[in-house]
Formats: C-alpha cells, sequence, structure tokens
C-alpha cells in the first residue's frame, strides 16, 4: 500500500481501535472503519481483513458479517 493510502487507513483503524478502548460498541467501530476504508483505492482485502481481525480480537466470530455488510470490494 502507498504512503498516501497507508496514513488515511491508520488513521481510521486507530479511531476505532480507540472507540473500542474507550467502551465503545465493537461492531459499530468495526463497521465505521471498514466504510473508511472503502474509501481508499488500492488497499488489499488481506489488509481490510487482517486489521479487522486484529480490532475484534477474541470476539471475532462476528466480525466477518460485520465485515461482509459493509464491504465494497
Amino acid at each position: 500500500m502507498g504512503r498516501h493510502r497507508a496514513r488515511p487507513a491508520t488513521r481510521a483503524y486507530r479511531a476505532a481501535e480507540q472507540a473500542i478502548a474507550a467502551g465503545g460498541d465493537l461492531e459499530a467501530a468495526v463497521r465505521d472503519f471498514v466504510r473508511a476504508v472503502n474509501q481508499l483505492p488500492g488497499v488489499k482485502t488481506s489488509e481490510r481483513d487482517d486489521a479487522v481481525n486484529r480490532l475484534t480480537g477474541d470476539h471475532a466470530e462476528a466480525a466477518p458479517a460485520w465485515f461482509d455488510t459493509e464491504r465494497l470490494f
């Protein structure tokens, strides 16, 4: 991923991470992250999937459904 694409993706990831750490809704944070990354060209599906898995940690069983309903690729 190019540097100009990495920065917005990193910002979206950190925003989701902070929302989760602050006790926010995990599903909403994941969906917001995926929607933000949908707007970025050239981000590989595997990179998006890995990020969602890191965000959800032990709660990953529901994350694929959230990811699939929000992704636009």
